[in-house]
């Protein structure tokens, strides 16, 4: 048992639950101090009850206040004059004033209850976005795309657990206080009471045991509910296509049908508590009845009250230790998703964004990749797979560079490396002499643009989709960068134009318009290095070949680096570097490619074959 309290002291779970209420010690000691003054007014007002009783089966005054004790002696003092009813009266007045005081208080302790569950639930929430924001692009990856949602869900339950724990605490102090009570009406019969209560909760173990368990089944299964719902969500428009809306419901079913399963068995096992402790309560009560009556022998009116007290007692004490249960097996119903949600925000197993310090005001030179190598899940045995082998090239500043060779060549892996969202594993990227990985992660991607094939679009208008690039943009600039992605005329055209809400991923536009729309999302921050990856792929002919102008007329004032599958559209680039197999195979311009050849040439003739390509605009 000591072992086991001390894995549960030390465990990575216990240390989360306490760093989240560690910078709320304030509302915490309320909640403490509140339940204690509820406690010892609670207790007050029992034995109040019990001195009151007392007076009843005295003959005269003075032999009740005589019964009272040091009580009677304090009421002496203040020099009272009371006959036996009027102090019996008097007595049930304080014992109301004490039990008005004690529902004051725990009030207040409910209050500051409230308080730290809603607080430490806001405070998660931000911790698991920022968790999720901070950690590093190869380690987000892994997540799927309903974690986030799933792990700001049950949030709810760590801030239920709060609660819970703030209830086990204050019934614990009342359950302490009714014990200090009975020992003081009877030594013998709390005895009784308490070996009762320790075969209760000896007996209630196992059911604890059984509701936890199930807890862990319907945690995994409602997380599957989420990321299967996100996930068809996202791609319902393939559901559609395919005809796959009876498979998706099916997929979810079974889910759900999982967690319906563990839902209905740790609900039943909770259920089962109550009705055990009641009927714990009453063979219990038929048990100390019987003792108590065989230990007093012969009873007496003093005897009677006392025994009344005590019942009285027994059946306010035994609703407490039923919550005390209920509240546990709660709490132990609770912890699977709280493990989930601290093992997220673990820090020493994952991949965090680590930034350089110096900052990045502009390119000079250029870029320089020197024998660059790349392994993804380098950290995981047996896992790792190579990208990049020795691959070293030079982006000057002005220059114009694509990256062309079979899907898994490479391309994406270069891009990423200049980003920062991958670091190399051997060899180094050098930004006009210095490391990348010393620059300031920030400033050197704010002076960077991309445009992906996949661009993502917020659900909300254009103008602020194209504005995210530059969020202080002003209408002038948001229309120049518009017009230069040559979306401006299409825009123009929408409902409400620059305000027109475009749907959740800009689902209302067509691939060509939202491929547009991300092209001057990039332009408009006038970056230093223009990213186009597989830019216009989504673009017909005519948009492609006005895009490919304006990239031409941008190239004096920006660094281009472009993927491309259809060559035509990098055809005008400085200079080409041809991938394969994650290593540099071929280097030159689109004219001296085709005079060596190889394998440039030869995909360029192999796209050429019946098609026509889109002209070449030379510079």
């Amino acid at each position: 048992m000591i072992q086991k309290l001390k894995r549960f002291r030390e465990s990575h779970t216990t240390k989360f639950v306490s760093a989240q209420i560690k910078g709320h010690w304030a509302l915490l000691s309320l909640q403490v101090m509140a339940g204690l003054g509820a406690a010892i007014f609670e207790g007050i007002t029992l034995a109040i009850f019990a001195l009151a009783l007392q007076t009843l089966s005295s003959e005269s005054v003075a032999q009740a206040l005589a019964q009272l004790g040091r009580s009677g002696e304090f009421i002496k003092v203040l020099g009272l004059d009371l006959n036996r009813n009027s102090l019996f009266i008097l007595l049930v007045c304080l014992a109301v004033a004490s039990q008005l005081l004690r529902s004051a208080l725990e009030f207040g302790a409910d209050v500051a209850s409230a308080y730290l569950q809603s607080t430490v639930e806001g405070d998660t929430r931000r911790q698991i976005f920022q968790q999720f924001m901070k950690l590093s692009y190869g380690n987000i990856s892994g997540y799927k795309a309903g974690d986030l949602a799933s792990y700001m869900e049950q949030t709810n339950y760590l801030g239920q657990a709060i609660e819970r724990c703030g209830t086990l605490l204050n019934q614990s102090l009342l359950v302490l206080t009714y014990v200090v009570v009975l020992l003081w009406l009877s030594v013998p019969m709390t005895l009784v009471a308490l070996g009762a209560l320790l075969f209760i909760s000896l007996s209630l173990g196992q059911v604890i045991q059984r509701v936890r368990a199930t807890a862990k089944k319907f945690k995994k299964a409602a997380v599957a509910i989420t990321e299967l719902t996100v996930e068809f969500l996202n791609g319902i428009a393939i559901l559609h296509l395919f005809a796959r809306q009876d498979f998706a419901i099916q997929r979810l079913e079974q889910v759900i049908q999982k967690s319906m399963n563990a839902r209905r068995k740790g609900l039943i096992w909770q259920a089962s508590i109550s009705p055990l402790i009641d009927s714990f309560t009453v063979s219990g009560i038929a048990v100390l009845l019987v003792g108590s009556y065989l230990l007093a022998g012969e009873t007496n009116d003093f005897f009677v009250a006392r025994l009344g007290t005590f019942l009285f007692v027994i059946y306010r004490l035994m609703p407490r230790i039923s919550v005390i249960n209920k509240n546990w097996g709660l709490i132990n119903s609770y912890l699977p998703f709280i493990e989930r949600i601290a093992a997220l925000l673990r820090e020493d197993d994952k991949e965090f964004v680590v930034s350089g310090t110096k900052p990045f005001t502009g390119l000079q030179h250029g870029v320089e990749f020197c024998r660059v190598s790349l392994d993804y899940h380098k950290g995981t045995p047996g896992m790792a797979r190579r990208a990049l082998t020795n691959v070293s090239f030079n982006l000057a500043k002005g220059e114009m560079v694509a990256l062309v060779g079979e899907s898994g060549a490479g391309k994406s892996s270069i891009i990423n490396l200049l980003l920062r969202l991958f670091d190399a594993t051997k060899g180094e990227i050098r930004v006009d002499g210095t490391k990348l990985q010393e620059l300031n992660l920030e400033s050197w991607r704010s002076h960077i643009g991309v445009v992906s094939q996949d661009d993502f679009i917020f659900n909300t208008s254009i103008r602020e989709n194209i504005a995210f690039g530059k969020l202080d943009a002003t209408d002038d600039e948001i229309k120049k960068a518009a017009k230069i992605a040559h979306a401006h005329e299409f825009i123009m055209q929408m409902p409400d134009g620059y305000e027109t809400s475009v749907g959740d991923q800009g689902r209302k536009l067509s691939g060509g318009q939202r491929q547009r729309i991300a092209i001057a999302r990039a332009i408009i921050r006038e970056p230093d290095i223009l990213v186009l990856d597989e830019a216009t792929s989504d673009l017909d002919s005519q948009s492609e070949r006005e895009i490919q102008l304006a990239i031409e007329e941008l190239r004096s004032r920006y660094t281009i680096i472009s993927i491309a599958h259809r060559l035509s559209t990098i055809a005008i680039a400085d200079k080409i570097l041809v991938l394969a197999g994650g290593q540099l195979v071929e280097t030159g311009s689109h004219g001296e490619l085709i005079v060596a050849d190889q394998r440039y040439a030869q995909m360029w003739k192999l796209q050429s074959q019946g098609h026509t390509a889109v002209p070449i605009v030379q510079s």
